[in-house]
């Protein structure tokens, strides 16, 4: 049996890159009766989504971390191409990265109270002013975010399972951002063909692997690896068709410059750029489930939700 949810229970995110519980509060509406044990805590309901403080959340340092080092990764893909050696200007653009980086883990918040989300698992029979009550180690809190929440009666509760969960988180950011690095560096490098007339230039490219990026991890992040590689597939063949948009009538001189006729290089820049892609989101998706396992092995282990007796109603 667990005890129904109270005022103050400490919450663990799937989602959490610091590992460190938060308080669940009672929802922003004004309440004059409050329902309550004899110790005077008021117990929660489905209605209850808000936290003491936010959760430094894995989804928007993946997103800008991503961006940042993709962007950063052309900028010195291009850099060597001009330059030679990487020297000062790789280097900026390696630090200007690692900046926003930085700025984008560490000064994130989750952006809305949990006002989103949606309470699974909560209990059937027992309503508290027409609510359903939720339950400790039972009740999950799915985040509009995609992650998931589970409340335990005590911080050091709470902090076990927080612990089992952050290295995932961690490990998904450091490996969207390298991939990103890498993914951009290969584009990047590979913007420009050399051939006996000179660079064969392809201007296109970046902002079609940035857009592609925007799209699988701004607007759809809830894709699976398969479904963020046909995007990133679709991005590529669209590069591909602009390199014969020069060759139809009238059109401008400078519109050889967008997309790029098929080449050796051009196809190695694609495969790799969309197997370092396939790979990187297939491990972040397993990461991802490793974490959201330990909620819902959590939940599952506990057979019975009659909960504890409620010892002041007041509907």
């Amino acid at each position: 049996m667990k005890g129904y949810i109270e005022d103050g229970a400490w919450l663990s995110c799937s989602f959490d890159l610091a590992g460190t519980p938060k308080q669940l509060k009672r929802h922003l509406d004004k309440e004059d009766n409050k329902v309550q044990y004899s110790n005077g805590k008021r117990l929660l309901t489905v209605a209850d989504k808000n936290t003491s403080e936010c959760f430094k959340c894995k989804l928007a340092a993946k997103k800008w971390g991503g961006l940042l080092s993709l962007v950063g990764g052309i900028v010195v893909g291009v850099a060597l191409v001009f330059s030679g050696p990487v020297g000062w200007i790789a280097l900026g653009a390696l630090a200007v990265v690692a900046i926003g980086t930085t700025i984008a883990v560490f000064a994130h918040d989750c952006a809305d109270p949990q006002s989103g989300g949606n309470w699974i698992n909560f209990h059937q029979t027992t309503f508290i002013k027409g609510k359903e009550a939720i339950l400790y180690n039972k009740s999950i809190l799915e985040c509009k975010d995609l992650g998931l929440l589970i409340a335990s009666e005590t911080e050091a509760q709470a902090q076990t399972v927080s612990d089992k969960m952050k290295w995932q988180a961690r490990g998904e950011l450091g490996l969207q951002i390298l991939s990103n690095s890498l993914i951009g560096f290969v584009t990047g490098y590979g913007m420009f063909d050399r051939t006996p007339q000179g660079l064969d230039m392809d201007l296109s490219t970046g902002p079609l692997a940035v857009a592609s990026y925007i799209h699988t991890d701004f607007v759809h992040p809830e894709y699976s690896w398969q479904q963020s590689t046909l995007v990133g597939l679709g991005y590529t063949s669209a590069n591909f068709g602009l390199g014969s948009v020069h060759r139809i009538n009238r059109m401008p001189d400078w519109s050889k410059n967008l997309g790029t006729e098929i080449s050796l290089q051009d196809l190695g820049v694609a495969a790799l750029t969309t197997g370092i892609g396939a790979g990187s989101d297939y491990l972040e998706g397993e990461l991802a489930n490793s974490s959201n396992s330990i909620v819902q092995e959590l939940s599952a282990s506990v057979s019975g939700i009659s909960g504890k007796k409620i010892v002041s109603s007041n509907y």
